[in-house]
């Protein structure tokens, strides 16, 4: 597990690795990048609707949603009219 969150790491540099950086890097290759990035991208979603879901709806209504809003949000298909 630590050999893979050390890849992950190097090729995505926001996240933090547990490990101490040893012995000589190894690189991905490019459609596992393109995954573990995708992987990243759909957990940090995941965890941005879930801290949206346990605000207030008075908070939501400071932003300018609802609750149904947090759905289509979910769903990465919001856009916001202007």
């Amino acid at each position: 597990m630590s050999y893979l969150i050390d890849l992950i790491s190097q090729d995505l540099p926001d996240t933090l690795s547990s490990a101490p950086e040893t012995g000589p890097k190894r690189t991905l290759s490019p459609p596992l990048s393109r995954l573990l990035r995708r992987i990243a991208d759909w957990r940090r979603n995941r965890a941005d609707v879930a801290a949206l879901r346990l605000m207030t709806d008075h908070n939501l209504r400071d932003m300018g949603l609802s609750r149904l809003d947090l759905e289509v949000i979910s769903e990465g298909a919001y856009r916001r009219e202007v």
